[in-house]
């Protein structure tokens, strides 16, 4: 049995610039022109596309995995490891600070940023 297509089109006018914007923004998002108009337009939160920064949210999950199983598995001082958790900690408070300025962060030119 074929399976229905229940997507919709919708046509609009945009500049050729406009054009150009979104699509630079979606390409940088790692997305489809629809996919990045549908998260802007129909997201009930604040929208941030990571582009540059996504390698650093990504190493600093590795780190922060890779702290967490040397703790429970007991392969540093605890002194050491309690340091390194409090360390991590704070680095996490000032990520989300900078998000949270991203999130705030509008140009003239653009409603979202993308950071």
């Amino acid at each position: 049995m074929k399976k229905q297509n229940n997507t919709k089109t919708i046509q609009l006018r945009i500049s050729e610039a406009e054009k150009e914007r979104i699509t630079k923004y979606a390409a940088q998002a790692n997305t489809s022109c629809s996919e990045y108009i549908r998260t802007c337009c129909l997201s009930d939160e604040k929208v941030i596309f990571l582009t540059e920064g996504a390698d650093i949210a990504k190493n600093f999950a590795e780190l922060n995995a890779i702290l967490y199983q040397c703790k429970y598995r007991h392969c540093m001082e605890e002194e050491t490891a309690e340091k390194l958790t409090a360390d991590m900690e704070q680095i996490t408070e000032l990520l989300l600070k900078v998000l949270e300025k991203c999130t705030s962060i509008h140009s003239e030119e653009d409603e979202y940023v993308n950071c």
